[in-house]
């Protein structure tokens, strides 16, 4: 799976030139996956740089105040001509 976060507007959007925002991620209990997030900004994908460690957390849909459900944070960061910082997620 691959997620786009644009670093100006702080949101999901399609993709590097496709600055849309997008909804959320959906994703179901028993799903194994990677997700492979990229950061754009000014329509271009960018590194955190050196040392950066990515973190994602998901909480049921509307209950802000409840326990996490879910959470991981990267193992690898790749450059093959765009930066990725991959996250493996079991559900």
């Amino acid at each position: 799976m691959k997620v786009y976060v644009d670093l100006d507007s702080l949101q999901l959007v399609g993709s590097a030139s496709n600055l849309n925002s997008v909804p959320g991620i959906n994703l179901r209990r028993g799903d194994n996956t990677n997700m492979d997030v990229y950061f754009v900004q000014g329509g271009s994908g960018v590194s955190l740089g050196a040392g950066a460690t990515v973190r994602f957390a998901a909480k049921e849909d509307g209950k802000y105040d409840a326990p996490l459900v879910l959470s991981g944070s990267t193992g690898s960061v790749t450059s093959s001509g765009s930066w990725f910082y991959r996250i493996a997620l079991d559900c």
